[in-house]
């Protein structure tokens, strides 16, 4: 989900940078080259590569704002939280106060405020809020 919301976001002339860890994926990324099996992504992505507002890394930016989009998967019949975590931990580096971060990963109740804490034992004050990734399912973003 990390990659269409990441673009329908450019498209509305924000600059956005996506984040990724595998250098391969980011470098096919930022050359317009489609690599998830998405309707409508490959004309998205051209469009907001093209704009110059999307481009993605493997480095964290400071940014206003930051969308934490990974998977979850389940462990032992619980979600397994260690990709939000990481994801969290490379925030930390270059947050500051007044940000916003989104988790749109699945996440078990009181991980908001897990996460929240985790920026406040850092000395940050930063919103932390959840938005579930359900309400896009079934959906084309294209449509």
């Amino acid at each position: 989900m990390g990659l269409p919301i990441s673009c329908l976001i450019a498209e509305s002339g924000i600059n956005v940078t996506g984040v990724d860890l595998n250098h391969n994926k980011v470098a096919s990324i930022n050359q317009a080259i489609n690599i998830f099996d998405e309707p409508g992504l490959d004309e998205l992505l051209n469009k907001v590569i093209a704009t110059k507002h999307f481009r993605a890394s493997t480095q964290v930016s400071s940014s206003d704002i930051y969308l934490i989009a990974v998977p979850t998967p389940h462990k032992e019949g619980r979600c397994d939280l260690s990709y939000v975590l990481s994801a969290v931990d490379s925030i930390l580096d270059v947050a500051q106060n007044g940000q916003l971060v989104i988790i749109e990963s699945t996440i078990a109740p009181g991980t908001s405020k897990l996460v929240s804490n985790i920026f406040r034992d850092k000395g940050l004050n930063v919103e932390v809020v959840h938005c579930p990734n359900e309400q896009f399912r079934g959906k084309h973003f294209m449509s």
